[in-house]
């Protein structure tokens, strides 16, 4: 038996997870636990670390590969034209070894802060200055507005490195 990759339907990784193991196949659906802030409160939340993706053991000779993609959930299983892509068990094991040595991750999010926000900058070497919040620039960062020298200068930063003034 071999691991395959399976695309599920929009959000729905656990639903599929759950159909797909009511069949007696073997599911792994790496998640991260992760803190957020959101509007100052501080959560745990669990996340799938591939969106949309899980991972499912079977052999498509014993099981039926339409089965699977008829499983309330699943959108379909990854196929390079008409071959079903394997997954090495090596990567496998190598996804769950890295989320156990994995500590449990701090995210801030944009949420907190809104375009025009009032922020002091808490770490690095503008550590202390009152900026002005201006957009996110990705995960886990975000550009911010410094007066400096009777100019100012957007400077990009970790979100974690800001809080609102």
């Amino acid at each position: 038996m071999n691991w395959y990759l399976v695309y599920s339907k929009p959000k729905s990784e656990q639903r599929a997870k759950e159909n797909l193991e009511a069949q007696q196949l073997e599911v792994y659906l790496p998640t991260l636990t992760r803190k957020k802030r959101l509007k100052s409160v501080t959560k745990s939340v669990t996340e799938t670390l591939f969106p949309g993706y899980l991972f499912v053991r079977f052999d498509p000779e014993q099981f039926s590969v339409r089965t699977i993609k008829n499983t309330r959930g699943v959108a379909s299983v990854v196929q390079f034209g008409s071959c079903l892509q394997q997954v090495p068990e090596q990567a496998i094991q190598a996804i769950k070894c890295k989320l156990l040595d994995q500590p449990q991750q701090f995210v801030s999010t944009a949420e907190t802060f809104n375009s025009g926000d009032n922020v002091e900058v808490t770490e690095g070497p503008f550590a202390h200055l009152n900026a002005i919040y201006d957009i996110e620039s990705g995960e886990q960062r975000c550009f911010v507005l410094l007066e400096m020298m009777g100019n100012q200068h957007r400077i990009e930063l970790a979100q974690d490195h800001i809080r609102k003034a």
